[in-house]
């Protein structure tokens, strides 16, 4: 059976004060989520404030890492969260495989 783009890219998000939802890793260090998740935390920056994992069907849940808040858009209720690469945890985030170029099973080979 082909991959499909979900089954590298589901995240798992957790934004203070204790909001819960879901996100599509996007690129090596991101993730697209809903706004309203993250509104709160966006608005009261604090470490630990949001966090995100990668979910894979099959696998242990890994543990949480750090995020920010890069940008939002209330009215779309979109954000987009980035990784903390200097984060002490970052190394527990492991870019989807689809990241890489040539991955897309759509791509002409």
């Amino acid at each position: 059976m082909a991959q499909r783009l979900w089954d590298s890219r589901l995240a798992e998000v957790w934004a203070w004060p204790g909001r819960a939802g879901s996100g599509v890793a996007i690129g090596a260090r991101g993730v697209l989520t809903a706004h309203h998740v993250v509104a709160q935390a966006s608005r009261e920056p604090r470490p630990g404030g949001v966090l995100v994992r990668l979910i894979r069907r099959g696998e242990p849940a890994p543990r949480w890492v750090n995020a920010r808040v890069l940008a939002a858009d209330s009215a779309w209720d979109l954000a987009i969260l980035e990784v903390e690469p200097d984060a002490d945890d970052a190394p527990g985030w492991a870019a989807p495989p689809s990241a890489e170029p040539g991955w897309w099973p759509w791509e002409a080979r």
